[in-house]
């Protein structure tokens, strides 16, 4: 039953966090983008690939970049920096 569970969490997240990535600027979500990304969040990964088709096809714009996130750790901070 828990993995059940965790499988609906995780296909709902996925819709949530695909709609905020393709529907918003930068991730400048307002209350109401906000809800409309749990509305839609039940789609799940096809929000993802309807954002992504709309950006493709409709908008011709190149899909936008994942940027890399840096993570700093104690090893870091023992480096010498060049």
């Amino acid at each position: 039953m828990w993995d059940l569970l965790l499988a609906g969490a995780a296909w709902y997240l996925c819709g949530v966090v695909g709609f905020l990535y393709w529907w918003t600027e930068d991730f400048q979500a307002d209350a109401r983008t906000v809800a409309e990304a749990l509305v839609f969040g039940a789609m799940g990964p096809a929000t993802v690939l309807a954002g992504w088709l709309i950006h493709r096809v409709l908008l011709a714009g190149e899909p936008r970049e994942l940027k890399p996130i840096r993570i700093r750790t104690d090893d870091d901070r023992r480096r010498p920096r060049r």
